[in-house]
C-alpha cells in the first residue's frame, strides 16, 4: 500500500505542474476573449434585470452564454464567471473565466483565466492568469 501511494504522489505532481506549464505559456486568443467577455458581460446584465433566476438554469442563460458550453455560471453584483469542468484519472480539473469589476459603480472589468486541479475532492492547486481589461456600461 504504502509503494502505491509513494508512486502515485510523484506522478499526480507531475500531471499539475504539466498542467500549469501548458495553461500559463499559452496567450488566449482575441477572438475568444472578445466572445468570453460578451457573454459574461450578457449574464452579468441579465442577473441584474431578472435577479438570480438568471443562473439557476441552463434555459435561462442567455444565447451567447449557452452557445460556448460552459458547465456551469457564477453571477453576482460585481463578478460573472463561466466554468467547464471534467474528470480524467481520479483528478477533477476545471477552468473557468471571471469577469471582475471593484464596485458596482466602476466600468471597468478585468477578465481572468483560473484554472484549479482537485485529487480525490480535495483542492490541490489553483492558479489565475489575468488575460484583459474591459470598460463597458454595467
Amino acid at each position: 500500500m504504502r509503494r502505491k501511494m509513494f508512486i502515485g504522489v510523484p506522478f499526480g505532481l507531475a500531471v499539475v505542474v504539466g498542467c500549469v506549464l501548458l495553461a500559463v505559456g499559452r496567450r488566449t486568443p482575441d477572438t475568444q476573449v472578445q466572445s468570453v467577455s460578451t457573454a459574461l458581460l450578457d449574464l452579468h446584465g441579465s442577473y441584474m434585470t431578472n435577479g438570480s433566476g438568471a443562473a439557476w438554469s441552463r434555459t435561462s442563460w442567455p444565447g451567447r452564454v449557452r452557445a460556448l458550453g460552459a458547465n456551469g455560471v457564477e453571477v453576482g453584483a460585481t463578478r460573472s464567471s463561466l466554468e467547464w469542468a471534467g474528470n480524467l484519472w481520479g483528478f477533477r480539473w476545471s477552468k473557468r473565466f471571471q469577469l471582475l469589476r471593484q464596485s458596482t459603480n466602476s466600468t471597468t472589468w478585468a477578465l481572468s483565466k483560473i484554472y484549479s486541479v482537485d485529487i480525490l475532492g480535495v483542492p490541490a492547486v489553483w492558479w489565475r492568469k489575468s488575460v484583459a481589461t474591459i470598460t463597458n456600461a454595467p
